[in-house]
């Protein structure tokens, strides 16, 4: 791919496309595409902006695909609310604001929103995190966990679960089981004789129930849980989650809890297995969790007890059942390797992040693993037009396991950032298409960010934010790219 200048971006072909919308706190957005000849080969479907009533930052944390339907959560910063976390959902053809929904805890001065799930009818959508009543004391922050109606946003119902410490409270990260009966969320939670320790809980989807509870503490350190998944037929859910050790320092915690109902229909959890992982005793910290070929897969950042400096790819399988380690995978692609997220088809692991090269400074690198033995089966690099930074925070895997996507940023100049997703041929790791896009504001975007297909295949959905807007705030971006 040939690259072209910084003055060429601007003067070149540029597709305009506006968010529709109807909601009280939207208004469009007219975000140009990156000129497509020689550096992107297409413009997305369209761009769905929200923007809050006030002029503040709206920072969006997790996207979602459903029938009919993209959901993006996020958090607002309101000077006279505090932060407060905002799901928003486009009709997944047009791109039209559906509806906007806020949370906003009692008396809260933060909610902060972690991450986003929809139950497998499309009916019902899912956030959790925290909210916190008094600034900056942490100790007042409470697991969250919310659910609203799909078609209206309506609030169905929402726990919020203060531990026995009345200490520091929040949730990770949350997954729908297969059947749609239940919901499993990931967290911490302070408890009076353990400190912080990683919390899985089981959650009725309907009513939002407390069906069962796991708690890990590793050594009386600070434990959390950091990423959830469920095995195919939902009768075991896995924890992925960092633990303090007394001399490894931060390591990979992988738990795996069997769910079974007893004659009177009650759900029974039992702890099955719990695993740590330490590489070289330094600073270890897992970043994406998923569920392929009899293994559950961790990934995560492992380096030399320099944190962030000296840092490779580091990913493991264990045995879904028994525990068992069933391989062990490193990525080396230059001085400072960064994990951030990992996804799998039936066959396959994919993890993506930042890889600093040797004059690209960091580049997008995706690796293929096979789901059984760990073998590599491709490493693929993107460095963007300005050859400066790129990182990518998402992957996904199409639903008939032949292309994966990624989602990132790529900095143009030290100032100016391009939305950035690319699909890559699952077989080979051959780039198939580049989709590049600038952000209206004078920073462009966007800074972290999620990424998911949609159900059937045909689309992927990529949720940013639009950095410095000429009023000085940030707004939600989702982009809906053909497949």
């Amino acid at each position: 791919m040939t690259f072209r200048s910084r003055s060429a971006l601007v003067t070149g072909l540029v597709c305009v496309v506006v968010s529709g919308g109807t909601g009280a706190g939207a208004r469009a957005v007219d975000d140009p595409c990156v000129p497509l000849s020689g550096i992107s080969d297409r413009c997305p479907s369209w761009a769905g902006g929200f923007a809050s009533a006030e002029l503040i930052d709206d920072i969006p944390m997790d996207v979602v695909a459903a029938p009919g339907a993209v959901f993006t959560l996020g958090y607002t910063n309101a000077a006279d609310s505090g932060i407060d976390w905002t799901l928003v959902a486009h009709d997944a053809a047009s791109g039209a604001l559906r509806w906007d929904a806020s949370y906003r805890g009692d008396e809260a001065w933060a909610d902060l929103p972690e991450a986003l799930a929809v139950d497998p009818s499309g009916s019902r959508v899912f956030a959790t995190g925290m909210t916190c009543l008094t600034a900056p004391d942490i100790d007042t922050c409470d697991l969250v966990v919310v659910a609203y109606d799909a078609a209206t946003g309506g609030v169905l119902w929402q726990v919020r679960r203060d531990g026995p410490a009345h200490q520091l409270d929040g949730g990770g990260d949350v997954v729908v089981s297969p059947d749609g009966a239940s919901l499993f969320v990931a967290g911490m939670e302070s408890r009076p004789d353990t400190g912080t320790d990683s919390v899985l809980l089981g959650l009725d989807a309907a009513t939002g129930a407390l069906l069962w509870d796991e708690h890990y503490d590793g050594s009386g350190g600070f434990d959390t849980g950091l990423g959830v998944a469920s095995s195919g037929d939902g009768t075991r859910v896995y924890l992925m989650g960092s633990s303090d050790g007394v001399a490894t320092g931060r390591d990979y915690v992988t738990l795996a809890v069997g769910l079974e109902e007893d004659e009177d229909g009650e759900v029974i959890a039992e702890r099955l297995w719990a695993a740590r992982r330490d590489d070289h005793g330094g600073s270890d910290n897992p970043t994406g969790l998923s569920v392929a070929a009899g293994n559950v897969v961790v990934t995560g950042t492992t380096d030399e007890g320099i944190q962030g400096l000296i840092a490779d790819y580091g990913t493991v399988a264990y045995d879904e059942v028994t525990g068992e380690q069933a391989w062990a995978a490193t990525y080396n692609g230059g001085t400072n390797d960064l994990p951030l997220d990992l996804a799998a088809s039936a066959d396959a692991i994919y993890v993506t992040g930042m890889s600093r090269g040797t004059s690209t400074g960091y580049d997008m690198a995706t690796v293929a693993y096979d789901a059984s033995d760990g073998t590599q089966r491709w490493a693929s690099r993107y460095h963007g037009p300005g050859n400066n930074g790129d990182a990518a925070w998402a992957v996904d895997v199409s639903p008939d396991g032949r292309t994966v996507y990624i989602g990132g940023d790529t900095v143009v100049n030290p100032i100016d950032y391009l939305h950035a997703v690319i699909a890559y041929d699952a077989t080979s790791g051959a780039q198939s298409w580049v989709g590049l896009h600038r952000g209206a504001g004078p920073q462009g975007g966007s800074l972290r960010e999620g990424l998911d297909v949609s159900p059937n295949g045909s689309r992927v959905y990529f949720a940013g934010r639009l950095l410095a807007l000429p009023d000085g705030s940030q707004d939600f971006l989702t982009l809906a790219y053909d497949a």
